[in-house]
C-alpha cells in the first residue's frame, strides 16, 4: 500500500505575501498511480503472467509492465478483500493441509525404501482425494492428470488399470457418502459417518439433494466417470511428449503461485524420469525462459523450478512470521507492507490463508484511517486531520507523522498571515486587498476560526450590498459556476441570512456535483478511458440535465467526450431505441455488444440486467 505517511504536495501555487505559507496548501494528495514500464507488452505464458517483485521500490512487473503494488487498483482491491475475509480454519481446510503433508512425507522417503511405482500410486491417490476438496479448485486434478499422462507414457500403459481403480474407488466412496446423506446419516462437516441404519430416501425430493456438499459430491462422481471413460480410450504419448506436457503443467502451476503443487510435481518428475534429462523446454525469449535462465543465471531445469518454488514458499512463511511479530509489537506500517508482499508471493500458502482474522481487522482499520488522513488533508480539514494524526501515532509505533504535522502547521500559519493582512486592509479601507487576502485565507484553511471576526468586521463596514445583488442574480440565473468562483466573498455575506445561506449552500452543492463529475471524467480520460469518462458525465446528465444547460464548461466537455466515445454512444442509443420498440432480443444484443466494446460499462450492465429481469422474472 505504499509508504504509510502523509506526503505534502509539491511546492507551487500562488505566491504568498510577506508571511510564510505552506508548500502548495491547496494542492491535492495524489497517490502513486499505475505507471507502465518501458518494456512494452510481453507475450503471456500459458495464459498466465509471472510476477517479478521489487521490494526496494514497491513495484511488481507483470506481463512486461511495471505497476505500483500499493496503489494499483486490482492489487489494492485484492488486498482489501483479503483483509476483510476470515482465515481458512474450517474442517475442509485442515483436511486439505493434512493431505499435502502426507504427500510431502511420501516424497521425502528414501528411494530404496519405497519403489517408484508405489510412491506415484500413493501421490496420485492423495491428489485425487485433494481434488475432491472444495478449496482445491481443480489444481490437484490438473497435476494428477499430468502425472498420469507421464506415468502412462513411461510404463506404456502398464499402470492404466491401477489409475482407473483409484478413480473407481473415489466414485464408490463419493456414492456411498451421497447414499448416507440421503438416509440422513452425516457428520457435522457434511461427510458420511460410520453410523448404520436410518431410513433411506428414494424420492427426488429428498432434502439431502439440496445440500451443497451433496451437490459437490454428485458433480465429482459425474466428472470422475467421464474422466474414466476418457482414459479408457486415450492413446499413450511418447516419453518426450509426456515430459513437455508435464513441464508445461509445472510452469503453469508456478505462474499461479501454487508452490506446494510445483514441489510435489517436481518430486514426482524426478522419480518418473531418472534419465538425467531435466532441462525445461521453454520458448526462447519468453518470460519463463528469462526468469529461469537470465534472471537466475543458470540453465532452466526442473530442479531449478523445484528450488525456486521451495524458496518462495519459505520466503512467504518468513514474511508471515514477520507480520505476526510486527502486529504484536504494534508496527502496523511495516506489517501491512510485509503482508501485501506475502499475499502477492504466496497467496495460496497455508501461513497466508490462515493468518488470524483478528489481526487482519486491526491492520484493515489502521489502513482505512491512513486513507482517511489523506482525504482530510485533501479537504483541508486540518483540525480533524491533526486529531487523526495523534490517534495514528498511538495506534502504530512506526507511523511517520512529521510531514503531516509540518504541512498542517504551515497551512495554519499561512492562513492566519493572510487574515492579519486582511485586517490591515480593512482598517485602511482597501476593499480589493481585503477580498484578495480573505480569498487566499479561505483557500488555505476554509475552517479557520479566525475568519469569523474578519467577516463580522467586513459586514459592519457595509461592503456587502453589491456582492449580495450579484449573488441573487447568479442564483436566479442558475449560474452556479460564478457563485463557486466567488464563494469566498459570498460565504461571508450570506452568513446572517438563513434563506440566502440555504441558497448558497444548495448552489455550491450543485457545483460540487459538477466538479466531481468533471474531475472523474478528466481522470478517466487521462488514463485513456474515454468510454468511462463519457459514462461519468452521462450519469450526471440523466440525473439533472439542467446542469448542462447552465454550465458551459460541463456541456463542452460532455460534447467532446460524446464525439470521442461515439461507438459506445451509438450502441447504447440503438439498444435503448430497440427496447422502446419492444424488440427485447435486438436490445439485448446491442447491450451485449456495448459490454464487449467496454467491459466496465455501467449502462450496458444495467440494461442487460433489466432486460433479463423482464424476460426471466424471479418467481
Amino acid at each position: 500500500m505504499g509508504q504509510m505517511m502523509y506526503n505534502p504536495p509539491a511546492t507551487g501555487g500562488t505566491p504568498a505575501p510577506a508571511s510564510p505559507q505552506p508548500a502548495n496548501p491547496s494542492g491535492s494528495i495524489q497517490p502513486n498511480a499505475y505507471q507502465p514500464g518501458s518494456q512494452g507488452d510481453a507475450k503471456s505464458l500459458y495464459g498466465n503472467e509471472l510476477p517479478f517483485l521489487n521490494p526496494q521500490d514497491g513495484t511488481v512487473t507483470i506481463n512486461g509492465q511495471t505497476l505500483n503494488m500499493g496503489s494499483f487498483r486490482e492489487i489494492e482491491a485484492r488486498f482489501n478483500k483479503y483483509l476483510s475475509q476470515p482465515e481458512e480454519n474450517t474442517e475442509d481446510a485442515r483436511e486439505y493441509q493434512k493431505i499435502f503433508n502426507k504427500i510431502h512425507d511420501v516424497l521425502s522417503m528414501r528411494k530404496e525404501r519405497l519403489a517408484a511405482d508405489n510412491v506415484l500410486r500413493q501421490v496420485v491417490d492423495l491428489l485425487t482425494a485433494a481434488s475432491s476438496n472444495p478449496l482445491d479448485g481443480g489444481v490437484s486434478d490438473a497435476l494428477c492428470q499430468a502425472i498420469y499422462t507421464a506415468w502412462q507414457a513411461k510404463t506404456n500403459g502398464k499402470n492404466k488399470g491401477k489409475m482407473m481403480d483409484a478413480m473407481e474407488r473415489e466414485i464408490r466412496t463419493n456414492t456411498q457418502k451421497m447414499s448416507l446423506m440421503e438416509s440422513g446419516v452425516t457428520t457435522s462437516s457434511g461427510s458420511a459417518s460410520n453410523q448404520k441404519g436410518g431410513k433411506k430416501g428414494n424420492s427426488d425430493s429428498n432434502p439431502a439433494r439440496d445440500n451443497p456438499r451433496y451437490k459437490y459430491l454428485e458433480k465429482r462422481v459425474v466428472e470422475m466417470q467421464a474422466r474414466k471413460l476418457k482414459l479408457e480410450t486415450e492413446q499413450v504419448l511418447t516419453v518426450t511428449e509426456a515430459k513437455i506436457v508435464f513441464q508445461s503443467t509445472l510452469v503453469q502451476l508456478f505462474a499461479q503461485r501454487r508452490f506446494d503443487h510445483v514441489s510435489i510435481g517436481c518430486g514426482v518428475y524426478s522419480r518418473l524420469f531418472n534419465d538425467g534429462d531435466t532441462k525445461l523446454r521453454l520458448e526462447k525469449g519468453s518470460d519463463a525462459a528469462k526468469m529461469f535462465g537470465g534472471t537466475l543465471g543458470v540453465p532452466p531445469t526442473v530442479s531449478v523450478l523445484d528450488n525456486l518454488s521451495r524458496e518462495l514458499a519459505r520466503d512467504s512463511d518468513r514474511h508471515m512470521k514477520a507480520v505476526n511479530n510486527l502486529v504484536d509489537s504494534h508496527h502496523y506500517v511495516d506489517a501491512l507492507e510485509r503482508l501485501n508482499e506475502a499475499l502477492l508471493i504466496g497467496e495460496f500458502m497455508a501461513p497466508v490463508s490462515t493468518f488470524p482474522y483478528e489481526k487482519k481487522q486491526k491492520l484493515y482499520a489502521f489502513k482505512r484511517d491512513v486513507e482517511k488522513l489523506f482525504e482530510l488533508m485533501n479537504g483541508k480539514d486540518y483540525e480533524e486531520a491533526l486529531t487523526l494524526v495523534e490517534d495514528l501515532k498511538k495506534t502504530s509505533r512506526d507511523f511517520s507523522t512529521g510531514r503531516a504535522e509540518s504541512a498542517i502547521s504551515a497551512a495554519v500559519f499561512a492562513s492566519d498571515a493572510y487574515i492579519a493582512q486582511g485586517q490591515e486592509a480593512l482598517a485602511k479601507g482597501d476593499r480589493a486587498k481585503l477580498e484578495e487576502c480573505l480569498k487566499k485565507a479561505i483557500e488555505i484553511w476554509p475552517k479557520n476560526p479566525r475568519l469569523l471576526p474578519l467577516r463580522n468586521a467586513m459586514m459592519a463596514a457595509g461592503q456587502q450590498s453589491h456582492a449580495l445583488e450579484d449573488f441573487k442574480r447568479f442564483h436566479k440565473n442558475k449560474n452556479y459556476r460564478r457563485i463557486f468562483d466567488n464563494q469566498h466573498e459570498f460565504a461571508v455575506l450570506v452568513k446572517d441570512d438563513p434563506e440566502l445561506q440555504a441558497q448558497f449552500v444548495d448552489d455550491l452543492a450543485k457545483m460540487a456535483v459538477i466538479e466531481r463529475a468533471l474531475g472523474a471524467a478528466r481522470q478517466r480520460e487521462a488514463m485513456q478511458d474515454v468510454y468511462g469518462a463519457w459514462e461519468e458525465l452521462q450519469q450526471l446528465r440523466l440525473r439533472d440535465q439542467e446542469l448542462f444547460v447552465n454550465d458551459q464548461e460541463l456541456n463542452s466537455q460532455y460534447l467532446d467526450l460524446t464525439t470521442k466515445a461515439s461507438r459506445l454512444v451509438k450502441l447504447l442509443d440503438d439498444a435503448e431505441n430497440a427496447r422502446n420498440a419492444k424488440e427485447v432480443g435486438s436490445a439485448l444484443g446491442k447491450y451485449m455488444e456495448a459490454k464487449k466494446l467496454y467491459l466496465h460499462s455501467r449502462f450496458a450492465k444495467e440494461g442487460i440486467e433489466s432486460l433479463l429481469d423482464e424476460v426471466l422474472p424471479l418467481k
